[in-house]
């Protein structure tokens, strides 16, 4: 049966004609006709399938239980799943269901467009990073907090190589695996949202803050924390205070860098340095010099020796760095142990600007 006239999807360069008088859709609405095609679940003849070679096929198999094929003008073109197709031919099976997209006059570019599109874009649309974050931790809490053994919604059930009796790691191994993401991914997901409200993440969802904005403000979210903690603040509190200062930190781009001077360099810091007439040998005020600013060895040694704040500052990075190490669970021993050296001799470079006296 023939469809409807705003049912038919046509591909870029392959337009239908434009009858006179015909009110020419904007681009917003060939965007959402390109997103959408006609779906059916058909029993086709898998001998009657074509693979689409335009794109090579991937490495892994689909996770799809059908195969997806793209229906143009009576020809089945196959853009995943074609393992599945082939398997049903080796067997001398008649029929296997499709999930079939059908999209008259397709072209090529837009059948590689689509098979690209099968593991890359979701079908719904990408969510925003804040909502990522925020949806992770929920599906964290609800494994951690539930009878079953999460272990259960692997896609290798109990049989899954890879799991152990840590039910913390066996719920990062699930996520992982079910959202198509690294271990060490979903522990960041984890990491940066904790001690966030879902309020705090809505409303960062909302303003579009991206993950850059996540890994920035991470320094200065984990030392507030940490000294909430000292302090004795209930888990509640902290939650409070962390999720007011990322708004702040959203709200001003400068916010991060002021909180890092505050947090890190202290009172003292934020005061300008004043140009000082020459003082007698030994009575020299220090100079503030970043280490992104240092030029090397044709530099006054005296000016190239940072002040204590920043020698704080860049050794706190260096911790928070080694402490996602161990908490990627995918990297190798081999690899912690070459990551975690080169952190700690980039921690003995700064011990090593600490005179005695200080």
């Amino acid at each position: 049966m023939d469809k409807p006239a705003d049912e038919i999807q046509v591909s870029p360069g392959e337009l239908k004609p434009q009858s006179e008088g015909e009110v020419k859709p904007s681009p917003d609405e060939n965007a959402g006709r390109f997103r959408t095609a006609s779906a059916t679940y058909d029993d086709l003849d898998p001998r009657e399938i074509l693979p689409f070679t335009g794109v090579p096929d991937f490495l892994d198999p689909t996770i799809s239980p059908y195969p997806l094929v793209v229906e143009s003008n009576g020809i089945y073109h196959c853009i995943d799943g074609w393992e599945l197709i082939r398997k049903a031919v080796e067997e001398g099976k008649d029929r296997i269901r499709c999930e079939v997209s059908h999209v008259p006059g397709c072209s090529e570019t837009e059948l590689s467009i689509r098979k690209v599109a099968v593991r890359t874009m979701p079908r719904g649309g990408v969510a925003r990073y804040p909502e990522i974050i925020r949806n992770v931790r929920i599906l964290a809490d609800k494994l951690m907090s539930s009878m079953e053994n999460p272990v259960i919604h692997s896609h290798g059930g109990n049989r899954r190589k890879g799991f152990s009796r840590n039910r913390e790691d066996n719920v990062r191994l699930v996520l992982a695996e079910r959202l198509g993401k690294s271990v060490k991914t979903v522990s960041f997901y984890l990491s940066y949202a904790e001690y966030l409200t879902d309020e705090a993440l809505a409303e960062l969802a909302e303003g579009e803050a991206g993950k850059e904005f996540f890994e920035k403000a991470q320094v200065v979210k984990r030392r507030i924390v940490d000294d909430l903690i000292d302090a004795g603040k209930s888990k509640e509190e902290i939650t409070a205070q962390v999720s007011e200062a990322m708004l702040q930190m959203h709200r001003d781009p400068d916010e991060i860098e002021n909180r890092k001077k505050a947090l890190f360099y202290g009172d003292d810091e934020t005061e300008p340095v004043q140009e000082a007439s020459p003082l007698p040998q030994g009575n020299e005020p220090q100079r503030e010099v970043r280490f992104k600013h240092w030029a090397g060895a044709e530099e006054d040694v005296s000016q190239a020796i940072p002040k204590e704040p920043e020698i704080r500052r860049q050794g706190a990075e260096v911790a928070e760095r080694m402490r996602l190490r161990f908490l990627d669970q995918e990297m190798t021993l081999t690899a912690l142990k070459e990551g975690v050296i080169q952190d700690l001799r980039e921690l003995a470079s700064l011990i090593s600007l600490i005179k005695e006296d200080e």
